[in-house]
């Protein structure tokens, strides 16, 4: 059985609510220093390029269970910083 490791493993609720929670993050940083806004930017940068090289390994190695691991780690991350910065009081810089 083919197995999935990218952003279409996901579920739908799951790929709303990460688009719900990128939509809000971007409405709160918008109102942030851009110095403040550029750093959350490379966070989630490297935050969504690291799944590319979890999953170029997982194909090679699919049962790894530590790589799954850090896959899934990895979004949840990504995940959690949106839901931190949407959080942020509009009065914060």
């Amino acid at each position: 059985m083919p197995v999935s490791f990218g952003p279409e493993a996901l579920v739908a609720d799951d790929m709303k609510a990460r688009s719900e929670l990128d939509k809000r993050s971007r409405n709160v940083s918008r109102r942030w220093a851009p110095s403040t806004r550029s750093k959350l930017e490379r966070n989630l940068a490297d935050l969504r390029h690291r799944p590319t090289r979890f999953r170029a390994t997982l194909a090679e190695n699919p049962s790894d269970p530590l790589l799954q691991d850090l896959l899934m780690s990895t979004y949840q991350r990504e995940l959690q910083l949106l839901a931190d910065v949407g959080e942020v009081p509009g009065s914060l810089p």
